[in-house]
């Protein structure tokens, strides 16, 4: 007997059936993709969705991915799935932009025999150029050990690169050599799955800070998914992981389902055309322990995109209760302060530098370091940095100086 006879000789009839009934199953749509959304922490809106594929059988009814895939692999058959969820993930986008729907990126899992029984670039080009899709909307999401298996899945993935796909690395931390594969490769975003570090303790959290921090200061996303909490949720935003996904937000559900799903908890779409702005907004070096905000300027409004308690507790010193008073111009102190930041960041657009804005308030100097990050349409999104330098620091500075 060959490899996959070995395989066989033990599966029940369940996994029998399935690997004999692969084919007519896609035939059938039996074989369905499913979407799960994920949502961007500094905007809290979803900004892309996974393709996941479920199987609901007219015999044994739906059944489990753990179970399918698992027979697929064995039987070296993975490549008609996903060039199936290819095909119906494109016909889903085609139809939506057809309709004048908003349609956002949609992730797509390969696996090794997908790069090595075929050319499956040619097939998903073929499939984006005959719905004329921007090649934009797909994300390729490959593993380490995928990256690990043969050269030609390297050169394939390159081609990918080459021709404007994104490919991100799918469960980060698993492989034995994510480190040398970082190196080595590159790639627009890392997926980190909390279920590899469960339970989320103290020393969990310091790992996936950890990689966070690493992941910015190469120029790489921040994705984690396996979210599964609000106290989850609030500290991946904290830390600045710009990308969540999990049960939290929903199972994976049809389009339709998953739309109607998040739009009932208040989990709406955002615009594709601000993706490649607020990419840039996430993957700023942004000090989480610093007095700074992130924030958007539309029409002279000011909306926070994120806010650090150190932040917080300087503007309490100046005589603003909260971020939100300063925003709603609450007192003097509030519409002088927001003067200054709106003057600031006029001039960080002119200039295209850090400028630093200089307001007295009270008995105190405050500095406002202002940077211009990015832009879509007329919203602007800037980060500034508060330093306030009391009067009692001013005088002890200028006896220093003038002793």
């Amino acid at each position: 007997m060959n490899r996959i006879d070995d395989k066989l000789a033990g599966w029940t009839a369940l996994e029998r059936y399935l690997s004999d009934q692969v084919d007519t199953a896609i035939a059938n749509r039996n074989i369905m993709v499913y979407y799960q959304p994920i949502i961007r922490t500094i905007t809290g809106k979803i900004c892309a969705f996974e393709a996941l594929a479920r199987w609901d059988d007219p015999i044994h009814g739906m059944i489990t991915p753990r179970v399918f895939l698992a027979v697929l692999e064995a039987t070296r058959q993975t490549h008609k799935l996903d060039v199936a969820v290819v095909e119906e993930v494109c016909r889903m986008l085609a139809g939506r932009l057809a309709q004048g729907y908003p349609v956002l990126p949609v992730s797509l899992n390969l696996s090794r025999i997908d790069f090595l029984a075929g050319d499956f670039f040619d097939i998903v080009e073929t499939a984006v150029n005959r719905h004329q899709l921007p090649r934009k909307l797909l994300r390729i999401e490959v593993t380490e050990n995928l990256l690990a298996a043969d050269n030609r899945i390297t050169a394939s993935l390159r081609r990918f690169q080459e021709a404007g796909y994104s490919i991100l690395l799918d469960d980060f931390g698993q492989g034995n050599s994510s480190l040398n594969v970082l190196k080595n490769h590159q790639f627009e975003a890392l997926k980190i799955d909390l279920r590899f570090l469960a339970p989320f303790s103290p020393r969990a959290k310091t790992i996936i800070e950890s990689v966070v921090c690493m992941a910015k200061k190469m120029g790489i996303h921040t994705l984690a998914e396996g979210v599964e909490t609000k106290e989850q949720v609030e500290f991946l935003t904290a830390i600045g992981c710009e990308q969540v996904q999990g049960f939290y937000y929903g199972r994976p559900l049809p389009m339709d389902g998953v739309l109607n799903h998040c739009e009932e908890k208040g989990v709406l779409l955002e615009p594709i055309e601000a993706d490649g702005c607020l990419n840039a907004a996430g993957i700023y070096a942004f000090d989480t322990k610093a007095p700074m905000i992130l924030y958007e300027l539309h029409n002279g409004k000011l909306r926070y995109l994120k806010t650090t308690a150190a932040f917080n507790r300087a503007i309490l010193l100046l005589g603003i209760d909260s971020p939100m008073d300063l925003a709603q111009q609450k007192n003097s102190e509030a519409r002088d302060c927001l003067a200054a930041i709106r003057l600031g960041s006029m001039q960080a657009i002119k200039s295209g530098q850090k400028v630093t804005q200089q307001l007295a308030l009270s008995d105190k100097l405050c500095l406002l370091e202002i940077v211009y990050i990015s832009q879509y349409q007329q919203h602007r999104i800037f980060r500034c940095h508060l330093t306030i330098i009391s009067r009692t620091q001013l005088v002890d500075s200028f006896l220093r100086e003038n002793p």
